[in-house]
């Protein structure tokens, strides 16, 4: 882990703890049931061939103040006039300049899904983020361990928020499949603009992409894949895959005992 990325999460704890003197989470589940404008995330990414998460932020480590004038709200138009299919907005006080409050300020403006982008290290703030109105959370894997990554996306599965897993190595998406059971876990390079027609596997594959994208086609559903995405196939699915034009590198977890079968 990186000093700024230590420094942020050291900070991050502190501000957490005062959130909790002031929002039980009774309060918060409260606040939630009553909350009517919510979106569901992963379905509109779906709904488009090519989706695209617009990010809104003031400030960053490395860049400072991004925008001096700055109105998400005015921002999240502008996205949502250029094509946006959901937005994500930095609420991280101390480095990103963001608030929780934001989320909900653009909603009433904007009808897109929000994904609440900070650090989450707590399941709490799992409650936090949907009671202000966000539809999703990102969890970075480098920035928690593995039991309170799989206990964020736990509570996240409770309320039916959606979850981003960024994932910066191969060592940290090997580590996210093993936390689910599997041992059987293969890594797959495929080259540039592959193509596959229509086929099925006769098991389940759970897919973490490291690197690249991938376009998997369903009966159904259309998905646009790139670094970090995962995705759960159940055997017997018909589908096709079309790699992107740099290829992709992405590990793949079958039942043991499986043959390695692309």
């Amino acid at each position: 882990m990186s000093n700024i990325l230590e420094k942020i999460i050291s900070d991050k704890r502190h501000g957490i703890e005062k959130y909790k003197k002031s929002y039980k989470v009774e309060d918060l589940k409260n606040k939630i049931s009553s909350y009517k404008n919510y979106l569901n995330f992963k379905d509109k990414l779906k709904k488009n061939q090519i989706s695209v998460i617009a990010e809104i932020k003031k400030a960053s480590p490395s860049a400072g103040i991004i925008m001096e004038n700055y109105d998400p709200k005015v921002i999240a138009k502008q996205y949502l006039n250029s094509g946006a299919s959901c937005l994500s907005i930095l609420t991280e006080e101390n480095y990103f300049k963001g608030k929780l409050e934001h989320i909900n300020e653009v909603k009433k403006e904007v009808k897109l899904p929000v994904l609440c982008k900070d650090f989450f290290i707590d399941p709490y703030q799992v409650y936090l983020a949907k009671s202000f109105g966000a539809d999703a959370i990102l969890i970075i894997l480098a920035a928690v361990d593995s039991k309170t990554a799989e206990e964020i996306y736990r509570v996240s599965e409770e309320l039916n928020i959606s979850t981003i897993v960024e994932v910066h190595t191969e060592e940290e998406a090997r580590n996210r499949l093993q936390e689910r059971g599997h041992s059987n876990i293969l890594k797959y390079t495929l080259p540039a603009n592959q193509a596959k027609e229509s086929h099925s596997h006769p098991h389940d594959a759970d897919v973490i992409v490291i690197t690249g994208n991938i376009k998997i086609v369903t009966t159904t559903q259309e998905y646009n894949l790139g670094p970090g995405d995962e995705f759960q196939l159940d055997g017997g699915t018909m589908h096709a895959e079309e790699v992107g034009d740099k290829g992709v590198v992405l590990l793949a977890a079958k039942p043991t005992d499986t043959p390695d079968q692309k």
